[in-house]
């Protein structure tokens, strides 16, 4: 049956980075981990399921996302810098073992709504985060196969909310919040359509 809105779908890709790039891997959905959402349920970008709806289970897929229709261009609005007395540990004292350059940790903003970042500098005084996506401002590749299409159930769906709200995009440091507002409208949590998805 051909996929449609509200039709549960597994798929398994591998995603590179630039347009018709098969040299840099940026992540792969395998059998033993499929990439698993209700197609128009607001599970995945709506310009990855534009390309898989109306394939049928064991259909492949080969095509490309401009950053406008993935993640967005690099917001420089979205790259800020932070008191290091934000990130204390359990003991009051700066947490120098998770907030390490590189790491994504999730951060709180005014309102409650938890982001994820990336430390990109840290300073003598202050941290710069980076809330982009981190595949913002890229080309995406896919090439995979649908491995399973059939009409969502109840479960189905509970089971990916639960999943989808339960997410940690890594980084430790859950006692880190930001009073900043990182301008949360982006984060999607894991509604990506490829890997983390968090913001």
């Amino acid at each position: 049956m051909s996929i449609k809105t509200g039709y549960y779908v597994e798929c398994i890709y591998d995603l590179y980075r630039g347009k018709d790039n098969k040299e840099e891997k940026l992540e792969m959905a395998t059998e033993e981990a499929p990439f698993q959402f209700i197609l128009g349920k607001g599970f995945a970008m709506p310009a990855f399921e534009k390309h898989l709806e109306g394939l049928n289970e064991g259909d492949t897929f080969d095509f490309n996302l401009a950053p406008e229709d993935a993640f967005g261009e690099v917001r420089e609005d979205l790259i800020l810098k932070l008191e290091k007395s934000v990130f204390t540990n359990h003991e009051g004292e700066f947490d120098a073992e998770h907030v390490v350059e590189g790491n994504m940790l999730p951060m709180q903003t005014n309102d409650g709504q938890v982001v994820h970042g990336q430390v990109t500098e840290v300073g003598d005084t202050h941290v710069e985060m980076d809330f982009n996506h981190p595949y913002a401002g890229l080309d995406l590749h896919f090439v995979g196969k649908i491995t399973v299409a059939r009409e969502a159930t109840a479960e189905d769906e509970a089971t990916l909310h639960a999943r989808l709200h339960g997410h940690n995009c890594g980084g430790g440091c859950g006692d880190c919040h930001s009073d900043d507002s990182c301008d949360s409208s982006s984060n999607e949590g894991c509604s990506c359509g490829c890997g983390c998805g968090c913001h």
